[in-house]
């Protein structure tokens, strides 16, 4: 076992190739096919040189509108003598490999898809009758019309007609009733038409109409946010300052006005000018209300500007540092990590509630959990939910989600437990109260001996006293200490408890405060040095009493608190809905004032001037909807906060019925097949042509395009009035399929033949040059070791973005592991049509591998992966890829025939053999998971011709298949089945869209589950399905036969949403 790792990057060499004709004479036609592409010469006088002339001067004529021939170059090769002996073909420098064969006095057959089929859309439009219950409506067509008058419970057949009678051709599916489905088609197909125009003022309903209106948001009007600014201790002197979001102002005055103070203010970056409002309610108080741009809005608290956690004295001796904060406990939080159902948790706290909640989305946001949260009495004020990787709480989906409880259920034990989620406690909390410890750290002076004394001064802002006071450090003793504690005792309250140690070069003692008389807000200790002509109080005996404060100098300080908290304005608004109606007006009242008229189609202009006509209305805003038809809605909105009376609506004067009418699909034109065949000049003999396994009969160079046309349409696999065969020079067809193989992708037309070239004699083709690159995997200086990988080998991409495109038929190579990093950015296979042409080369890495990884690591991954394992078992696991560069086949394409294939997908676009048609795959099992976006991370499509799926187990992402499925198991993401795909077992606990007209043997809908057949109306079989409660079933155009009664397991009708059309009868039985 050797470890290969790609690193491409090899000098490129273009191919030479060397095309020598044999034993020219005049008349002979020599032929070659150069990329799928054939070209003749004639020699009039037996010279080689006019063969080889002739040759260089097509070629050149052809490279500029052939475009597989503008990646060669032909000249003349000549001898030593200088005579022109052979043709010489060269390749692009880059390296870049072509294809040249010739006749050799066997004739060239080339076949090449000249243009790709594609089906086109028929347009569909759905006509929909809402509300009404009687009467009658009629329908325009941009042919004509209006129809007759259609009751409002026609049948399809009915609506069908009356359209047909405006000069469109068209089928019309659905219930008595409606919906219908009107497709386009015959002389109307493929047709981008106009919308159909409904009129619905004959249709009735009972009772009449009603006009509803709901209160959506009621006003409130703002509130500014108010703190209170307060100087301490009757202060007789010195200066204060503030702080606002990192901005200071200057030193103010004991004494300042709340004008000067204003202006201070407003004159901080923070803050600007009009954006506050300052008041002294009495000396020393100011109330500082945020105005201007802060009106309404949260703001920040003010700071005292000299506020920290750490002061010292000047000369750095005496250190004061909050080492612990006070608090009234530790808040419980919660990491959750929602599963793949919705989640449900139980809380319950210390104090005895507890709460259950249920129905969080697994796709919700952080706001949205929490909004979940305060829907439960007792959990109201009491959470705040974020995302513990720190992505914004409003947008981004899916957690994992922090839980910290607050408020209420703050500073308390609180246990949260869940069935379908990962519940990780970081802390479960607690209600016992943190203390406040501060340390003060006195360096040693130096002394040696004798006694050495430094007097500080220490404040205190804070209950029960504030104060200042003299304490004593003594070098040699810890006796003065005593006079510090006794400081504290006395003015912080006899709750406070000092341990202290001497060290080597300082003395620390550790205050820490009484977490009952101290739960909170602690200030800071504070301390200066005593100036000279101060008095010093001190006691070494430690006796309280003897303690006094200076009463000459009384300590002064700054005290904030929040006064009113802020409240944005917030706008009244009513929602004014018709449901149903027509035509006809209704009318608004509010407050004993009613409004005329007002058109049941009104806009919003209308509806906002009718309302402003009222005296109890001063301004409104209204907007709508003008899309909606049956439900017309506008919305009412008061500016400035103003709390509105509740409006009532009469809709006494609604006549008619809504006709709606929508686009569901629209029209998009076919694109017919065209393959060209093509043999070289004037050869002699036969030829068949063989497509899905039929083969003509034997068919000359002359062939007519009606006789090649004949000979296709006798394959059962084509069929009479399927192709149009032009004949587009001599030896060349174009043929188009049309009729029912129009409009499709076709497998490639293949051929045998018995031909002769009408050349005399042969060409010989050498390659003198072979071509390589840094792109070709046959290419051993691209591999780290030098050496091609072979069978039993680990073969790794990483960390380099050179592409690996050419050399890729490795068919007999088994490798141990094939491991394409996601740091790998190049691309592997080339693309099958490159903007130019449809490739002729090898577009697929065919190579065996026990083992497939492809995007591990980190890194953004490869847009363009294509590997067919051929008939070796393989486990093949999909951590990611990067961006498709074609949709329609995915980054990573995955092919392979053995029975027992794994294909397991956690994230990007991954197809399953989509990279031509008629690519045959196996599966026993393919997995599509997700790493973090369940919704967004694997998008996986299945191609048309995978022989065997027996198993596809989906919890995420996106799934389409056109191939018939053993079991399909789904818990999450969505699925659409296209074509005539067949599925044994459907369980579906996500979405899936049956679009296809194959079978569905048993099918179970589950909780949160949705099975849709609305998109095809084609007719199809379910022949046994089983709903659960919360499920969806939908089948509104009538299009299922069930084979057996729908079983509803668990639940009753109540519990499941069933849309299965009008005039159904429904089996009850017990199960």
């Amino acid at each position: 076992m050797t470890t290969r790792k790609w690193k491409g990057g090899a000098v490129p060499t273009a191919q030479i190739t060397n095309i020598t004709p044999l034993k020219v004479e005049a008349g002979d036609v020599f032929a070659l096919k150069i990329n799928e592409r054939i070209i003749t010469a004639e020699s009039t006088n037996n010279s080689v040189s006019e063969i080889i002339n002739s040759f260089v001067s097509s070629i050149g004529n052809y490279n500029n509108s052939i475009p597989e021939w503008a990646e060669v170059s032909a000249s003349v090769g000549v001898d030593d003598s200088g005579n022109a002996t052979h043709l010489v073909l060269t390749g692009l420098p880059e390296g870049k490999p072509f294809t040249v064969s010739a006749g050799s006095g066997t004739a060239i057959i080339g076949i090449i898809r000249k243009v790709a089929g594609q089906a086109g859309d028929n347009q569909q439009q759905m006509i929909s009758i809402e509300g009404a219950d009687g009467g009658t409506f009629t329908l325009t067509t941009e042919e004509g019309g209006p129809t007759g008058a259609v009751a409002y419970n026609a049948t399809a057949g009915t609506v069908e007609t009356a359209i047909e009678t405006t000069g469109v051709e068209c089928t019309v599916t659905g219930s008595a009733g409606g919906p219908w489905l009107v497709e386009f088609d015959d002389a109307d197909a493929n047709k981008d038409l106009n919308l159909i125009v409904g009129n619905g003022a004959s249709l009735t309903k009972s009772g009449g109409y009603s006009v509803t209106v709901e209160t959506l948001q009621n006003g409130s009007s703002s509130q500014n946010a108010i703190q209170a600014v307060t100087l301490l201790g009757t202060p007789t002197g010195g200066t204060w300052s503030l702080r606002y979001s990192g901005y200071a102002i200057s030193g103010q005055s004991y004494a300042v006005s709340s004008g000067t103070l204003e202006t201070a203010l407003e004159g901080l970056t923070s803050i600007g000018a009009g954006n506050v409002s300052v008041s002294e309610e009495v000396d020393g108080v100011y109330l500082i209300e945020f105005i201007g741009d802060f009106a309404g809005e949260e703001v920040q608290p003010l700071q005292v500007a000299t506020e920290a956690n750490t002061v010292a004295t000047p000369d750095g001796i005496v250190t004061i540092t909050r080492t612990q904060t006070a608090s009234s406990g530790v808040d419980a939080v919660y990491n959750i990590t929602p599963g793949t159902t919705p989640v449900s948790l139980l809380v319950a706290s210390a104090a005895g509630g507890e709460y259950s909640v249920s129905g969080i989305a697994v796709e919700s946001t952080a706001v949205d959990v929490q909004e979940k949260l305060q829907q439960v009495t007792g959990l109201t004020d009491g959470t705040y939910v974020s995302n513990v990787n720190g992505q914004n709480r409003g947008t981004f989906v899916g957690g994992p989600w922090k839980i910290t409880f607050i408020a209420g259920l703050g500073s308390q034990a609180i246990a949260v437990t869940s069935d379908n989620a990962t519940v990780a406690g970081v802390t479960t909390g607690s209600a016992t109260q943190v203390a406040e410890v501060q340390q003060i750290r006195m360096l040693n002076p130096g002394c040696d001996s004798g006694t050495y004394h430094y007097t500080y001064r220490f404040g205190w802002t804070g209950p029960p006293t504030s104060a200042s006071g003299w304490a004593f450090y003594d070098a040699t003793t810890l006796a003065g200490i005593a006079v510090f504690n006794n400081f504290l005792l006395l003015y912080a309250g006899a709750t406070v408890t000092s341990t202290i140690e001497q060290g080597a070069d300082a003395l620390v003692a550790t205050v820490t405060f009484d977490t009952t008389a101290h739960p909170k807000n602690v200030p800071l200790i504070t301390v200066d040095i005593l100036e000279a002509g101060d008095t010093l109080y001190y006691d070494n005996a430690g006796v309280i009493g003897n303690v006094t404060a200076s009463t000459s100098e009384p300590y002064a300080g700054v005290s904030i608190t929040p006064v009113q908290d802020s409240q944005p304005s917030i706008n009244e608004v009513q929602r004014v809905s018709l449901s149903g109606c027509g035509g006809g007006t209704f009318t608004l009242t509010q407050d004993a004032q009613t409004t005329a008229g007002v058109s049941y189609d009104a806009s919003a202009w209308a509806v906002k001037n009718a309302l402003e006509l009222l005296s109890t209305i001063d301004e409104v805003s209204v907007t709508s909807d003008s899309s909606l038809i049956s439900n017309r809605m506008w919305l009412v909105e008061w500016p400035n906060g103003i709390n509105a009376y509740q409006m009532t609506g009469s809709g006494a004067s609604l006549t008619g019925g809504a006709v709606e009418i929508e686009i569901v699909q629209g029209a998009t034109d076919p694109v017919d097949e065209v393959q060209t065949i093509s043999l070289d000049d004037n050869p002699s003999g036969s030829f068949t042509l063989t497509f899905g396994g039929q083969t003509t009969s034997a068919l000359v160079p002359e062939t007519s395009a009606l006789a090649m046309r004949s000979a296709l349409e006798t394959l059962s696999s084509i069929g009479v009035g399927n192709t149009i065969v032009v004949k587009t020079k001599a030896f060349n067809w174009d043929v188009k399929f049309v009729g029912d193989e129009g409009g499709q992708g076709q497998d490639l037309i293949t051929s045998t033949s018995s031909l002769v070239s009408g050349g005399a004699d042969q060409v010989d083709v050498n390659i003198a040059t072979a071509a390589t690159s840094g792109n070709h995997w046959d290419n051993k200086t691209n591999w780290t070791t030098t050496t091609v990988p072979a069978g039993g080998d680990d073969v790794y991409f990483e960390a380099v973005n050179i592409d690996c495109l050419y050399g890729l038929d490795q068919s007999t190579v088994t490798l141990d592991s094939l491991n394409i990093d996601a740091s790998y950015t190049g691309s592997i296979g080339l693309q099958s049509y490159n903007g130019d042409y449809y490739e002729y080369r090898d577009t697929m890495l065919q190579i065996g591998a026990t083992a497939l990884n492809i995007g591990t690591g980190d890194g953004s991954g490869s847009s363009r992966i294509k590997i067919d394992v051929g008939t070796v078992q393989t486990s093949c696991n999909v951590s990611q890829t990067s961006t498709p560069d074609d949709e329609s086949v995915g980054a990573f394409v995955f092919a392979g025939t053995h029975v027992a294939n794994a294909v397991n997908i956690q994230r990007g676009t991954v197809g399953i053999a989509t990279n031509e048609p008629g690519q045959d795959t196996k599966l026993a099992s393919l997995k599509i998971g997700y790493v973090d976006d369940q919704e967004n991370d694997a998008n996986v499509r299945i191609g048309s011709d995978v022989s065997q799926i027996t198993l596809v187990e989906q919890s995420a992402g996106g799934l389409q298949s056109k191939s018939n499925i053993t079991t399909l198991t789904q818990r999450g993401g969505g699925g659409l089945i296209q074509g005539s795909a067949t599925i044994g077992t459907l369980d579906v606990a996500g979405d899936v869209t049956y679009s296809s007209t194959g079978t569905i043997t048993q099918g179970y809908v589950r909780s949160n589950g949705s099975l849709n057949f609305d998109r095809n109306t084609q007719a199809r079989t379910v022949t046994n399905i089983t709903a659960f409660a919360g499920s969806v079933l939908s089948d509104r155009n009538r299009t299922v036969t069930w084979t057996n009664p729908i079983v509803l397991s668990g639940c009753g009708i109540s519990d499941v949403e069933l849309e299965l059309g009008t005039n159904i009868t429904i089996d009850i039985a017990t199960v």
